[in-house]
């Protein structure tokens, strides 16, 4: 079974991104804060991890995605934020072998036929 992480602390955000992907065939599982998601990483194994940018912890979503790629170079994160700013990241976090932007809102369709993609493309490469 495809496996997603979703690293994002807003809950309720979580439950219905969660509900969607499970709806379809993943198996979701859910960090509220950057510590926890950074852990899940390992554990989990996941296919992908979808990244919020701002958290309420000590940690923000670049820190986390540099951690997540140093230590899995080959995750594949999608940065998935509402915040028009960071669009200026991605030109940092593109070192990144597999990393994607998505500014919310976006309809769900679309975040899930961009999951469809990023997992696709890393398959490709096995």
């Amino acid at each position: 079974m495809r496996k997603i992480l979703i690293i994002e602390d807003n809950s309720r955000l979580t439950e219905m991104l969660k509900e969607s992907f499970e709806e379809v065939g993943y198996s979701v599982t859910v960090a509220l804060e950057g510590t926890e998601g950074l852990n899940l990483v390992e554990t989990v194994k996941p296919n992908v991890v979808i990244l919020d940018m701002r958290l309420q912890n000590n940690l923000d979503g670049l820190e986390i995605y540099k951690i997540i790629i140093e230590k899995c170079p080959n995750m594949p994160v999608i940065i998935y934020t509402a915040f028009e700013e960071y669009r200026e990241t991605r030109f940092q976090i593109s070192a990144g072998k597999y990393c994607t932007f998505i500014l919310k809102p976006v309809p769900i369709e679309k975040l899930i036929m961009e999951v469809e993609r990023v997992i696709g493309d890393c398959g490709k490469e096995n």
